[in-house]
């Protein structure tokens, strides 16, 4: 188990993340079967880590990281101790899940309105009549 461990550690500890909304799933993805390997393992320091999830904070985009840093600090208040892996993996997947949004996502907003959603504008009548 102890190789294992190690090997899932790595697969979510080492390299950076590309700052784009698939790296970010494909990343969240990545920890949440970590998560869940880890588990399975009965790994508990290891899912308490606080040096692996520094690891992978300092491995996100730094608007990603900022996120993070006060989602912390709320834990910190509500539990009175340092996230752990769930806590990283559950907010990763709900940030991904926001940045992949198909309706509501920078992405898909940027694009411009939606014509199914608009009626067109009436026209004035300009006359006096």
């Amino acid at each position: 188990p102890a190789k294992i461990i190690r090997q899932t550690l790595r697969g979510i500890t080492s390299g950076g993340l590309q700052d784009n909304p698939v790296s970010i799933k494909t990343f969240a993805n990545k920890v949440e079967k970590a998560l869940i390997v880890l588990k399975m393992l009965d790994a508990p320091y290891e899912l308490n880590a606080s040096n692996n999830i520094t690891t992978i904070a300092q491995a996100l985009p730094m608007w990603l990281r900022n996120k993070w840093r006060k989602n912390t600090f709320s834990t910190r208040d509500r539990k009175g101790a340092e996230p752990g892996l769930e806590e990283m993996s559950s907010f990763l997947n709900y940030e991904a899940e926001l940045i992949t949004d198909p309706v509501y996502s920078e992405d898909s907003l940027g694009k411009g309105p939606r014509t199914d959603y608009h009626r067109p504008k009436p026209e004035h009548n300009t006359s006096n009549a």
